[in-house]
C-alpha cells in the first residue's frame, strides 16, 4: 500500500471518529474498506492505537 493510500486511508477513519466527550467507550475501532483502526481515548482526545 502506498503512502498516500495509507493517508487517505487514515484521514477518512479519523473523520468517522465520535466525539470523544461525548463517546462513553474507551476504545474504538473505525473501518475503512477492508482495514481496520483502532483508537483509544486518553483525556478526551483521540489516540492511534498501535
Amino acid at each position: 500500500m502506498t503512502e498516500n493510500l495509507k493517508t487517505e486511508n487514515m484521514a477518512k477513519a479519523i473523520k468517522q471518529l465520535p466525539k470523544p466527550k461525548t463517546y462513553g467507550a474507551a476504545t474504538v475501532t473505525v473501518l475503512v474498506g477492508k482495514l481496520k483502526y483502532t483508537f483509544e481515548k486518553l483525556n478526551d482526545e483521540w489516540y492511534f492505537a498501535f
